[in-house]
């Protein structure tokens, strides 16, 4: 009797478990339109800012614009400074500072699905464009002795010029 009571407790429950999951086909899916995500870019060789845009074409396929936006230091860099702890650090030798635009657009396509919320979601993507580099001079704070006094000194903020800026001369 007692084992007859246990074998229908047993088959109730996992009649009761099954008939609570139900069928996962049955929860309807909730396709967006459009996505868009950005974020920071941080590595050993510089910074920058992305951005992408999605445009659903099908449930398993999206369009995609992107926009990174890089700043990129040389490798060779090492930050410098003047006497005065009033003064701002700079970069000895360096002419200009380098950006990286990359416009960009590509397609992402899910193969297989996250069904669960610690699933795994599978699929590629690509995306193809340019990369397009923009030079900005650096401008620096140069000290330059007063004439009419020999004790005075002034500061101008001039273009870099390796052949008349040394690392005397320049304050920040």
């Amino acid at each position: 009797m007692i084992r007859r009571f246990f074998l229908l407790l047993t088959v109730l429950s996992g009649m009761s478990a099954a008939q609570a999951q139900g069928d996962a086909s049955a929860q309807p899916d909730i396709v967006y339109n459009r996505q868009f995500y950005a974020g920071i870019n941080v590595n050993t060789h510089g910074y920058g800012l992305f951005g992408t845009i999605g445009k659903n074409k099908g449930i398993y396929k999206l369009r995609l614009l992107s926009l990174d936006i890089v700043f990129v230091k040389h490798e060779k860099e090492t930050k410098s400074y003047f006497q005065d702890p009033n003064a701002r650090s700079y970069f000895y030798g360096k002419e200009n500072n380098f950006y990286v635009v990359r416009p960009g657009f590509g397609m992402k396509k899910i193969i297989a699905e996250k069904l669960r919320p610690n699933g795994v979601q599978v699929g590629y993507s690509w995306l193809a464009g340019p990369a397009l580099g923009f030079t900005k001079p650096v401008y620096l704070e140069i000290l330059h002795l007063d004439e009419s006094s020999t004790s005075n000194y002034y500061i101008e903020v001039e273009k870099f010029d390796p052949d008349k800026h040394y690392i005397d001369n320049i304050y920040g």
